[in-house]
């Protein structure tokens, strides 16, 4: 194993020398060229998933993770439905459908969690799929009562 005096004995060296055509080929002007085309063509891979959403409602990238694209969507849709305080199904009081809306909310922002790995053990996820799935059955139960 090389020291740390060797190694930056080693690289003071090599700062110091002419790097060869291979080096600066490599290290300089592909590198360059390379982050120019990721930047680039990046950038139109967002304006096409950009168009494809105002033109279809979702893109080839969302397609890649639906469940976590609609979970995104949907916490601040029953967010906004929740606080509008405007409308509830038959059969609930407002405060009762606040109480089934926040339900579904949780789940969803349950589903969110797992995806993006925010969890410590295996009991924390089981208690994110037990919310999530309280949130999807009142999701599936009330999905006709999403109105304003």
């Amino acid at each position: 194993m090389q020291s740390l005096k060797d190694y930056l004995q080693e690289r003071k060296e090599r700062e110091l020398r002419r790097p060869t055509i291979r080096e600066f080929l490599v290290e300089d002007v592909f590198w360059r060229i390379e982050r120019w085309f990721d930047f680039a063509f990046g950038s139109l891979r967002e304006v096409k998933y950009a168009w494809q959403r105002a033109r279809r409602g979702y893109s080839d990238r969302d397609l890649w993770d639906l469940s976590s694209y609609l979970a995104n969507i949907l916490v601040p849709g029953l967010t906004a439905l929740r606080d509008n305080n405007t409308g509830f199904p038959a059969g609930l009081t407002q405060k009762q459908w606040k109480k089934e809306l926040d339900i579904m909310i949780r789940g969803f922002e349950a589903h969110r969690a797992i995806c993006m790995g925010e969890y410590e053990g295996v009991n924390t996820i089981k208690r994110y799929l037990s919310i999530q799935n309280k949130g999807l059955e009142k999701f599936t139960k009330h999905y006709n009562s999403l109105w304003d």
